[in-house]
């Protein structure tokens, strides 16, 4: 299933296909919805921080990107 969520951190719009149900998703988007770990078991780490947060695989290894995001620096503790 394609799924697009928005980076935390840029606010860009990313999609990645997950080996996910519609079930698993109406349940991730309930209010009181169990730990992601437990709904989507089969889901690697960097699968399930997409879904947390948007973040795509090796955002966290390179975080270049923070410095090349002039809106993130700019409008967060940052400055």
């Amino acid at each position: 299933m394609l799924v697009t969520k928005k980076h935390l951190l840029t606010g860009a719009m990313n999609t990645m296909d997950l080996p996910v149900t519609q079930e698993q998703m109406d349940l991730y988007n309930s209010p009181k919805r169990p730990n992601v770990q437990d709904i989507f078991p089969d889901l690697d780490i960097d699968q399930r921080e997409f879904l947390i947060s948007g973040m795509l695989p090796g955002d966290y290894d390179n975080m270049q990107f923070l410095v090349e995001n002039e809106n993130f620096v700019k409008g967060g503790l940052h400055d």
